[in-house]
């Protein structure tokens, strides 16, 4: 049986190992920095459910928390991807005092990559060896940091963070104005009221997330995944998605005021209420998707394909589409009368 004390010197050697602080761990996990000092010192123990919560985070097996390591091992386990005797000995190298040492996380030294040195002046590029076992954990655990984690209110502003995770994440209302976030991933999170306007969201994913009320005015959506989200009252106005796709998205009362969704996929979503004035639709494809309440102003149609869309109370003032499109409108029972048709 694993006492307390085992189990918190395994998890501060997991934590020191992931070169995470007792308080970036808490933020990961939603506790108090001073539950996970306790649980390092042997004072409580982690229920289950969180122990497994604190595998995900380092990145390693959760059996390595409970498992009896065999005799003669002591302290020592591969498996965390760092020893507690290198790592006391390596806190003694950079410290020669003998004072008690931690290993200091700082934001470039997480999410920035070091300049390439140049190798004896002559302008060659050192070449590393590609990283394995506990050192490829360690740095794919560097690019998880926000994963879990608690970030409400947070400043975020002109960021730099591009293939983040941001996973399962509480995202309230924090302001990301202006950051580059380009194929990051946001699944089950939380960005209510968030703030995303100007910022690169280029082949971001967002899968079962909340981003009610979210604003997102002249964000880059290229290549944006946008699946089985609530996106109910969002601000789209100027936005960029061309080649989005969209999949089973709430998008009620969005405003979509000269976005464009040029070769966007859009299925299975709820459109009702939106405001789509002077809006670009050129090769995009909506289908099986809802429309209520809606009038299209200043729009030109090209391409714009509607597959077995519900249209009800649909107006379309000042619009030009071509044939294709007026045709799958037309299959859709839409009222075209003021529509103008180009021959182009």
């Amino acid at each position: 049986m694993l006492n307390a004390m085992v189990l918190g010197e395994r998890i501060a050697i997991a934590r020191k190992g992931a070169n995470l602080s007792q308080t970036e761990l808490a933020a990961s996990l939603s506790v108090s920095p001073q539950a996970v000092s306790k649980w390092e010192r042997g004072e409580s123990l982690p229920d289950v459910i969180t122990l497994s919560k604190i595998a995900q985070v380092l990145h390693v097996k959760v059996n390595i928390f409970i498992d009896e390591l065999p005799e003669g091992r002591g302290q020592e386990s591969e498996e965390l991807g760092i020893r507690s005797e290198e790592w006391r000995m390596g806190s003694q190298r950079s410290n020669p005092s003998g004072a008690p040492h931690k290993p200091r996380l700082t934001f470039n030294s997480v999410f920035r990559q070091p300049a390439d040195e140049s190798d004896g002046g002559e302008g060659e590029q050192a070449q590393e060896p590609p990283l394995t076992g506990a050192q490829a954990r360690k740095a794919d655990s560097r690019r998880s940091l926000f994963r879990y984690g608690n970030w409400g209110e947070a400043d975020f502003r002109g960021v730099t963070l591009p293939g983040e995770k941001f996973d399962f994440g509480n995202l309230k209302r924090v302001d990301f104005t202006g950051a580059d976030l380009a194929g990051s991933s946001f699944k089950c999170a939380n960005l209510y009221e968030c703030t995303l306007d100007e910022a690169n969201l280029t082949d971001c994913s967002f899968d079962m997330s909340n981003l009610r009320h979210a604003s997102l005015r002249n964000a880059k959506l290229a290549g944006a995944k946008m699946f089985r989200s609530d996106m109910t009252d969002c601000d789209f106005s100027d936005a960029s998605l061309l080649r989005a796709d969209i999949k089973a998205a709430d998008m009620k009362r969005c405003g979509l005021f000269g976005a464009n969704l040029s070769g966007a996929y859009i299925r299975v979503s709820n459109f009702s209420k939106c405001g789509v004035e002077n809006i670009v639709l050129d090769d995009v494809i909506f289908e099986r998707s809802v429309f209520a309440d809606i009038t299209f102003s200043g729009i030109t149609f090209k391409n714009t394909v509607f597959r077995m869309c519900n249209l009800k109370r649909v107006t379309f003032e000042n619009c030009v589409m071509d044939k294709i499109t007026y045709n799958f409108l037309k299959a859709c029972k839409a009222d075209l009368e003021d529509v103008k048709i180009s021959e182009n």
